[in-house]
């Protein structure tokens, strides 16, 4: 669906909770915010297969994942979309995947997170980002802000049981 998502609130998924099929393609989200939980925008839940397209993810909030939460089982699949200025004070300041993340041609701007400024991969999840356009493709400006122990200002990867592949990216 297509629209603009602004300014809501939800303890887990700030504007939406998928636990379906979810298609999104033109949609901006802004200002959204999960209340001491995770996804300031999206949670995607372990039934959860979400499609993103030509999206903006702009200034949202989540305790874990300041745009997108992918749960173990989860499958979330975007494509040229703006992950700018989302914030999280935990892991993952736009993207915390436990399930399955793939990305293609998005752009990652000064996102922040504890560890992971724009993705966090934990919990045996995997990410796997291919660019085709150089002008799209792109990590800038993220930060890691954990005190005294952050990580992974673009990527943080917690274990062995994770996987991430990063093809055509410019960092």
């Amino acid at each position: 669906t297509a629209g603009t998502y602004y300014d809501n609130q939800a303890k887990q998924g700030g504007a939406i909770y998928c636990l379906g099929t979810l298609d999104i393609s033109g949609a901006t989200f802004s200002q959204n915010k999960s209340n001491g939980a995770e996804g300031g925008a999206i949670y995607a839940d372990a039934s959860c297969v979400a499609t993103v397209e030509n999206a903006i993810f702009d200034s949202n909030y989540g305790t874990t994942a300041g745009a997108i939460y992918v749960v173990a089982g989860g499958e979330v699949n975007c494509e040229n979309v703006a992950f700018t200025k989302n914030t999280s004070p935990g892991n993952g300041g736009a993207i915390h995947t436990k399930g399955t993340y793939t990305d293609h041609n998005s752009s990652y701007t000064e996102n922040s997170g504890k560890n992971g400024g724009a993705i966090a991969v934990l919990g045996g999840g995997s990410a796997t980002l291919t660019g085709t356009d150089t002008t799209k493709a792109l990590f800038s400006g993220n930060l890691a802000t954990g005190a005294s122990n952050s990580r992974g200002s673009a990527i943080f990867v917690n274990s062995g049981s994770c996987s991430v592949t990063v093809t055509g990216y410019t960092f």
